[in-house]
């Protein structure tokens, strides 16, 4: 499946959990902001989206 940068946070962790390794390497988790979007948090931050959709990616499969 590919992650979109729309997907909420919470719904990414609870679906992918092993997708957590990546966020918190980014300094994204899911104590705070879990409603956000994967896209809100990577603006937030100044993190590329497709750089972090692509690791995301590779940890998951």
């Amino acid at each position: 499946m590919e992650i979109k940068p729309e997907i909420r946070l919470s719904d990414l962790l609870r679906e992918y959990p092993q997708s957590k390794n990546v966020l918190l390497k980014y300094g994204i988790c899911d104590c705070c902001g879990g409603n956000l979007s994967l896209q809100d948090h990577a603006r937030q931050r100044n993190i590329d989206i497709d750089t972090l959709l692509k690791e995301i990616q590779e940890a998951i499969s």
